[in-house]
């Protein structure tokens, strides 16, 4: 069981949502948060309410700008000393059909949710190690199964679950801890500020199985995990299911995911059975 006093804790994408919620559960438990954010107005607001329970201090951070995670990472240890636990929990999305989706676009997905991961975990890895410390990512459903309209999204998660297993292994001898969240659907900003194909923000509204939980049930939660050192998480009984019946039952699966997803993208799959692609 991780105790979390005086401990530093770095949180990408902490200003709100789940890393806020969850950042402001590590502060009452007197740890040292560090909010690594691009909303500087929503990172001083959350910053200032942290302030109550302990020390926090927030820091400007686009997650897909490696030089960016460097410079800002030796900031945290330069103001608070060796990072003992790391949360990447930045990260964007996509609703569009893959034919009809922008390069651009998924690129974007991919550079903040799988290179974003991967810039900030390599930048606070040594002091990581120093403090044999723990890693955290929240991922999704999406990191274990297939999500129609998401290819973007599905690649970045997959590939974090991916390099969260590895780095799992390759640390496993010299006291680093990796955890892995994978949550069902959750009531946040990602709904919001999903993008369309062009890029800009979709104005349908996404799909849901199963209960959607709320941000701070989902932070508590999350923060169990996390507590425990779980390795692997599946947040939610939608998420428990959904592995268990995609790993037992693919083709099943997808076809329940299929027909749920489907009332989303209704004239991209009537174009699709007509041929009506342009």
């Amino acid at each position: 069981m991780r105790n979390f006093k005086d401990k530093v804790v770095v949180i990408t994408g902490g200003a709100k949502g789940i890393g806020g919620a969850l950042a402001l559960m590590m502060a009452k438990d007197q740890a040292k948060v560090a909010i690594l954010d691009f909303d500087d107005q929503e990172t001083a607001k959350k910053v200032n309410e942290l302030n109550a329970y302990s020390v926090a201090r927030g820091y400007h951070l686009n997650v897909s700008d490696y030089n960016g995670c460097v410079e800002v990472m030796n900031n945290v240890i330069k103001d608070f000393g060796d990072i003992d636990v790391l949360i990447n929990n930045a990260g964007t999305s996509h609703r569009s059909m893959f034919y009809e989706t922008k390069i651009e676009t998924i690129k974007k997905v991919i550079d903040i949710n799988e290179m974003g991961t991967i810039y900030a975990t390599h930048a606070a890895i040594k002091s990581i190690i120093k403090t044999k410390g723990q890693i955290v990512a929240t991922i999704s459903v999406a990191g274990f199964t297939p999500l129609v309209g998401r290819v973007g999204y599905c690649a970045s998660k997959h590939a974090i679950v991916g390099i969260m297993n590895t780095l799992r292994s390759e640390y496993k001898n010299f006291g680093v801890r990796v955890t892995t969240v994978c949550p069902t659907f959750v009531k946040t900003d990602l709904e919001k500020t999903a993008m369309g194909p062009d890029g800009k923000a979709v104005d349908s509204k996404r799909t849901t199985a199963g209960k959607v939980l709320t941000t701070e049930k989902a932070a508590e939660l999350l923060y169990s995990a996390i507590k425990k050192e779980k390795k692997n998480y599946y947040l939610g009984f939608t998420a428990k299911m959904a592995h268990l019946l995609s790993f037992f039952f693919p083709s099943w699966y997808e076809n329940i995911m299929i027909k749920k997803t489907k009332p989303e993208f209704k004239k991209e799959f009537t174009d699709l059975a007509e041929g009506n692609i342009q």
